[in-house]
């Protein structure tokens, strides 16, 4: 990676910012804490309790069948033991895969959002991550943008308006703005 790291921090530390950060650690720290707690939340956890129930044994007198119920047997044994188990490695191995590959369909034109949704079955709490987060605005630019059209709009002359009439107001000048033409 190009910035934030190890020699950047070292660097800083080197200027008197005893608080210099090795971002890249603590972007890793972010996301792994934020892998397992989703890992933790994931609909197939939640479903292995309900699926716990053991297959209904073979009720023959048969050696044979006797032996399968007994390899059967220790299957299920197996089986719970791993359910039981909290399996770290599943979440990160999922992270590490995504880390070492590098997609070639994607560049600056893609929409993430999109690549997300398509990826979601090669790394499915990645993409539940990426599509919890990228979705959300991150600049407040448009919302103070929302904030001074209305405070140009509830002036002193039209501080009688009922709220449902100063929605409308809103809602009318962010439809028209683009499309009225200034003689």
């Amino acid at each position: 990676l190009l910035w934030g790291g190890d020699d950047e921090q070292k660097a800083e530390q080197a200027r008197g910012n005893k608080d210099a950060r090795n971002w890249q650690d603590e972007a890793q720290k972010l996301v792994e804490t934020t892998m397992r707690l989703y890992w933790k939340s994931r609909p197939s956890a939640q479903r292995t309790d309900v699926q716990e129930s053991s297959p209904a044994p073979f009720n023959n007198n048969d050696d044979s069948d006797s032996d399968i119920n007994d390899i059967m047997a220790e299957y299920e044994r197996h089986r719970r033991t791993l359910i039981s188990q909290d399996i770290d490695e599943d979440w990160n191995s999922e992270l590490r895969r995504y880390l070492k590959g590098i997609p070639k369909n994607v560049n600056v034109d893609t929409d993430l959002v999109e690549w997300w949704s398509d990826n979601a079955k090669l790394y499915p709490t990645l993409a539940r991550i990426a599509l919890d987060v990228l979705p959300s605005q991150a600049s407040s630019v448009p919302c103070e943008r929302a904030f001074s059209s209305a405070k140009l709009t509830g002036t002193d002359r039209r501080s009688r308006i009922k709220a449902e009439f100063f929605e409308i107001l809103q809602i009318l000048k962010a439809t028209w703005r683009d499309n009225l033409i200034n003689l």
